[in-house]
């Protein structure tokens, strides 16, 4: 059974995919790790972190595209703010048997594979490392009126930032109908963050 480390990055974010890098190395110089490019600009991040650390890109380049698409045609572009942050989905289709998926302003402190121990027991594990927890940013109150979600599985809205599962433990068709459902009802979903972003980019 493979075990290994996604990530998503582009040019951009170069030194923090360094930071988080030399993390993930100092405790684990082993564990194979994959880059989900971001977009299109990436292949300068990509060839330092091979050169320095052994990552190696997503090989399936075609799924990431047609996900990339698919994502545009769902959800049109005023949707959500970065689209792109979901083509870490690709993670459940990649080479990996058990995984573990982590953001590039993150950083590690310790063997960070070693939660997959994990998955013995559970098919999913996240962790909400900025404690933020609640509806905001992510839902409106609008979820708990129409009762779409319970109020204990609300306790279980978690940062997208860490998570780790099994290959292949959802299909790409149950991922396309997810997207679907949530593109159907944007009134479930806080955008308060993604305004204020959007008008403090404009003055």
């Amino acid at each position: 059974m493979s075990r290994g480390i996604y990530i998503t990055a582009n040019d951009r974010v170069t030194e923090q995919a360094i930071a988080l890098l030399n993390s993930i190395r100092f405790y684990d110089p082993e564990t194979p790790i994959v880059l989900i490019p971001y977009d299109d600009q990436y292949h300068a991040v990509a060839s330092t972190l091979k050169q320095f650390y052994g990552v190696q890109v997503y090989e399936d380049l075609e799924f990431i595209d047609r996900l990339s698409k698919k994502l545009h045609q769902v959800f049109g572009e005023k949707f959500f703010a970065r689209p792109n942050q979901f083509r870490k989905q690709a993670c459940w289709f990649g080479p990996f048997d058990e995984f573990v998926y982590i953001d590039t302003d993150v950083v590690v402190f310790e063997k960070i594979i070693d939660n997959t121990n994990y998955l013995a027991e559970y098919d999913f594990i996240c962790s909400d490392y900025q404690h933020a927890g609640g509806i905001t940013n992510v839902f409106t109150s609008q979820v708990i009126e129409d009762q779409i979600f319970t109020e204990d599985e609300l306790k279980d809205i978690f940062n997208g930032g860490f998570w780790g599962s099994k290959k292949n433990r959802i299909s790409e068709e149950d991922l396309y109908e997810t997207f679907a459902e949530c593109a159907a009802h944007p009134e479930y979903f806080d955008f308060s963050q993604k305004r204020q972003i959007s008008r403090s980019s404009t003055t």
